[in-house]
């Protein structure tokens, strides 16, 4: 087996990889001929969660939770605490408990890989929940570079209507991880052709909101005239927001975009704070949809390969539906 790489930081963030949306991939994914396994009279469902005490995930085991009763299907849910290793024992424990169907939000893919094969050469169903696992029958994915364009675009689209055009931007990246590299760009880009007289003057990593905060008040110290703040999730852009508040900057001409519909960062947006926007990744309906793909796989249903989340904008025009 691989090295195990300890994430520590990072885990907060794969939780907004996790979602869905319209399939894009071409290729397909079919359960075949109905194994001995589909026919059980009640499908057993393990779900192996980076860490529980994220708010986004906790409602998504909610959803799959009401989605598994409906459908008379057996839900184990397992809390890995952003340890790898943990995660590794889960789903071993998965596969010797009977499970059909394995739905795991990947902490560390290269990690996984044995464990994910064994699983798959007895029969079982496996669903890659946000990164991307080396083999899966279904990889339940976001677009990050779609998620990057849409935090790119609220921020330029505001730059247009409150500083005609132009303004000083800070960037919070977090290159160490491979997809938020593709959102750091997506949110570049999208910039750009939205505000071309937007001119990002700052940037720096940050994965939590202790990061964010160092780095906000770091960015306002050495660009005093920074008006905005674009950011690859809602962690660090809220730390960033304490900075910008204890700095007297919270008023009408400032403004942070997020990604991740943090309700911390919801209840911002509708308090009408300098925090304006933020992104959500189909997070209403990913709990049942992966019921539903799990669903499919023991009828023996084709079902995507691939299948791709939206992204949706969330500003004060719309944040109230987000209020949980």
């Amino acid at each position: 087996m691989k090295k195990i790489t300890a994430f520590g930081l990072i885990f907060s963030i794969m939780v907004l990889l996790a979602a869905c949306g319209t399939a894009t991939d071409t290729q397909t994914s079919s359960g075949g001929t109905q194994s001995p396994l589909s026919q059980a009279k009640t499908v057993k469902v393990g779900f192996s969660a980076i860490n529980l005490s994220d708010p986004v995930v906790a409602q998504f085991v909610s959803d799959m939770k009401s989605a598994a009763k409906e459908k008379n299907m057996e839900l184990s849910v397992n809390d890995s605490k952003g340890d790898p290793s943990t995660q590794i024992s889960a789903v071993e424990n998965f596969v010797q408990s009977g499970c059909n169907v394995i739905v795991i939000q990947a902490l560390d893919p290269d990690a996984m890989e044995p464990v994910v094969k064994e699983a798959m050469s007895k029969g079982i169903k496996v669903i890659s929940y946000g990164i991307g696992l080396k083999e899966y029958d279904v990889w339940y994915k976001n677009d990050n570079a779609s998620v990057g364009q849409a935090i790119g675009k609220m921020a330029g689209e505001w730059i247009n209507k409150n500083c005609n055009g132009s303004a000083k931007v800070a960037l919070i990246e977090y290159p160490t991880v491979p997809v938020l590299i593709e959102r750091a760009k997506g949110i570049e880009d999208a910039l750009k052709e939205t505000a071309p007289g937007a001119e990002i003057v700052a940037r720096g990593s940050a994965i939590d909101s202790e990061a964010g905060m160092k780095l906000g008040e770091t960015f306002l110290q050495k660009n005093s005239d920074i008006k905005v703040i674009v950011s690859i999730s809602d962690g660090p852009a809220l730390g960033a927001y304490e900075a910008v508040k204890v700095a007297g900057r919270d008023k009408d001409d400032f403004a942070i975009f997020g990604s991740d519909v943090s309700q911390v960062a919801i209840e911002k947006i509708i308090a009408g704070t300098c925090y304006r926007g933020t992104v959500d990744c189909d997070s209403k309906i990913n709990g049942k949809t992966t019921i539903d793909i799990a669903d499919k796989l023991m009828k023996g249903e084709k079902v995507e390969k691939i299948i791709v989340m939206g992204a949706n904008q969330v500003t004060k025009d719309n944040a109230a539906e987000y209020k949980q």
